[in-house]
């Protein structure tokens, strides 16, 4: 089980990066949690029912860098980035789904306004 657990984690990184090495892909980068977790879940089983060391723990050391890659992808960077009650939002600019450039000073001068954002391709 340790094998498969090796072969599903380490696949599902290798199909992500390569998807995303060729093009700029739409898929949700929450479908490869699925075979990355369940990779790890068979590594520590079969850890437990005496399989061998060494592919659980490059299971765990893969499992690992994909959480590092997918925090790394997402920006995130923890709670410093948050704007706080009365700070301003630093200069940007940002290009809206309808294709337009769209920047902090157009978002003064329709104020009020409200700004969402949300992570996409």
């Amino acid at each position: 089980m340790t094998w498969i657990g090796l072969v599903l984690t380490g696949g599902a990184i290798v199909v992500y990066l390569g998807m995303l090495g060729v093009h700029r892909f739409t898929y949700r980068s929450w479908i490869f949690h699925i075979p990355v977790g369940i990779g790890v879940l068979l590594s520590f089983v079969g850890l437990t029912v005496g399989g061998p060391t060494w592919p659980a723990v490059l299971t765990w050391v893969l499992a690992a860098f994909w959480v590092w890659l997918m925090t790394y992808e997402m920006g995130v960077r923890g709670s410093e980035e948050q704007l706080r009650v009365g700070e301003t939002i630093p200069p940007f600019e940002v290009v809206t789904t309808t294709g337009a450039s769209f920047t902090d000073k157009d978002l003064a001068e329709n104020a009020p306004a409200l700004l969402q954002l949300y992570r996409g391709w």
